[in-house]
């Protein structure tokens, strides 16, 4: 519980279903490829793979992102 007494975001995140974290990820997937195709892209063969993995909740946003940039850095 947090000082109003509220639970933490963390306490929140582990009684939420898993079923709605991976409809909020596949939302967030959805919009990354909207955007990326509303500035003229196209996401690659390896970003859909990624964003598939997040998707289903096999890596974090963190570790997404991390292998984006270490793809990026070569």
């Amino acid at each position: 519980m947090n000082i109003a007494g509220f639970p933490s975001l963390d306490e929140t995140k582990e009684r939420l279903p898993k079923d709605v974290e991976r409809a909020a990820r596949a939302d967030s997937v959805r919009n990354a490829i909207a955007i990326t195709m509303m500035e003229g892209g196209r996401p690659s063969a390896f970003c859909r793979e990624l964003l598939s993995l997040y998707e289903t909740g096999a890596i974090s946003g963190a570790e997404m992102r991390e292998r984006m940039l270490r793809k990026a850095r070569g």
